[in-house]
């Protein structure tokens, strides 16, 4: 029989064993191995049949979803691996839409992680792919590229795949089977959960157990404090998740606060004067990344003035800080352009959140704030899971706009910011 009938035959009886679903598809994400040890995230997948077991970075910052060739460069020579990769031949189900010969279909595919910036190619595939149910997507089989995790691929999670109907992702295809299997109560979105950098994402609120979790067609309430605090931003750009940031402040313990970038485009606070007035930046929300990439200058400004004695390393990259951070009482106040005339949407950050470990420096931590120059200035600004990790992040794939929601474990971990 050929793969094309195989696949006519296998895909109903899959998805006819589906159970039925419960109130919300809750996936469980796992901290990355690697350069950026805890950084970034994972998600399991299947592939193929027999089930392929893959882990795959979840990324909003890309629009694909990559998968490393079990003989890729990934998998053969980089420091990490790749955890065994695809093999496509080894799936009964698997199909090859383009020949190696040429181009992806996509086109090339550009990474920008850590300090490299490299081009992968590879072969476009369509095989079955589980998440909670089976689906028949195409997806790049990577056979060049190199990336600093120990991942078999990337679930891409960007905008620009919601709007590229002819190639959906897994995600794209369980979103669409949710909606149109006459559950209404599911909507066209999906919502990350990190936790807290500080207990490695698991987080307890009354008794409650939360885990890392990416959230498929449904707002999970639990991870939410309030409803009414889940304001949606409309994203700047068609086709990627972009919002417009208009201030940055640093908030001290006594409630002070320490002007970082300031577009006087607020309302609820005056322009001040200590601080250039700038125009809004844009900023993309790049699960992905485990730093916040801002423009040289506000970067800097932005660690000297929660550490003094910051001092920018490039290998890592980062600043390296003191330790002693853990401990601060200050936080980082984010304010995005009004949804209205009057109020806008601020996202508070403490300090703590923003620290990651180093191995063998038990003294010195690193703060994860990064100069666009340290990336070649390919991106001027990012908000990775520095920032994440202190929201309940929606994103709404058909409205093009995302929410903030503060976590479970805000008031609790930091009882002072909600005072």
């Amino acid at each position: 029989m050929s793969r094309k009938k195989l696949l006519c035959v296998l895909l109903p009886l899959l998805i006819s064993t589906v159970t039925e679903l419960a109130s919300a598809i809750s996936l469980p994400l796992q901290p990355a191995s690697g350069l950026y040890d805890g950084g970034v995230f994972t998600v399991e997948i299947g592939l193929g049949t027999p089930i392929q077991k893959q882990t795959l970075l979840v990324d909003t910052g890309s629009g694909s979803t990559l998968v490393f060739s079990a003989a890729s460069n990934q998998c053969r020579v980089s420091n990490y691996g790749c955890g065994g990769g695809y093999n496509p031949v080894a799936s009964m189900t698997s199909e090859r839409k383009i020949g190696r010969s040429r181009k992806m279909e996509m086109g090339q595919v550009t990474f920008g992680f850590a300090n490299v910036s490299a081009t992968a190619s590879g072969t476009v595939v369509r095989d079955i792919v589980y998440l909670e149910r089976p689906e028949l997507v195409e997806f790049a089989m990577l056979e060049h590229a190199l990336l600093d995790f120990d991942v078999e691929g990337v679930l891409g999670l960007g905008m620009s795949t919601a709007q590229t109907q002819h190639h959906p992702t897994p995600i794209l295809s369980t979103l669409s089977t949710l909606n149109h299997n006459g559950r209404t109560e599911y909507r066209n979105l999906f919502g990350l959960y990190f936790g807290s950098r500080r207990k490695n994402g698991l987080d307890s609120l009354d008794g409650q157990v939360f885990i890392p979790s990416l959230d498929l067609g449904v707002i999970d309430s639990e991870k939410l404090l309030s409803h009414d605090d889940l304001h949606f931003i409309p994203c700047s750009s068609p086709n990627e998740f972009q919002l417009v940031l208009s201030n940055i402040d640093l908030i001290l313990a006594n409630k002070a606060r320490v002007p970082i970038l300031n577009s006087c485009s607020r309302s609820s606070h005056s322009c001040s004067q200590s601080v250039p007035d700038v125009d809004p930046l844009s900023v993309t929300i790049d699960s992905g990344s485990p730093n916040i990439v801002l423009p040289d200058h506000i970067a800097h400004r932005l660690a000297t003035a929660i550490s003094p004695s910051a001092i920018f390393d490039g290998s890592l990259p980062g600043f390296r800080v003191p330790c002693t951070l853990s401990l601060s009482l200050n936080s980082v106040e984010f304010s995005f352009m009004p949804t209205s005339a009057s109020v806008a949407v601020n996202v508070t950050v403490a300090v703590p959140e923003l620290l990651r470990s180093l191995a063998n420096s038990p003294a010195t931590c690193l703060l994860d704030i990064v100069p666009s120059s340290a990336y070649n200035n390919l991106v001027p600004a990012i908000l990775g899971t520095a920032f994440l990790s202190s929201a309940y992040t929606i994103f709404d794939l058909d409205s093009h706009q995302i929410a903030f929601a503060v976590p479970p474990y805000y008031p609790v971990a930091y009882p002072h910011l909600s005072a």
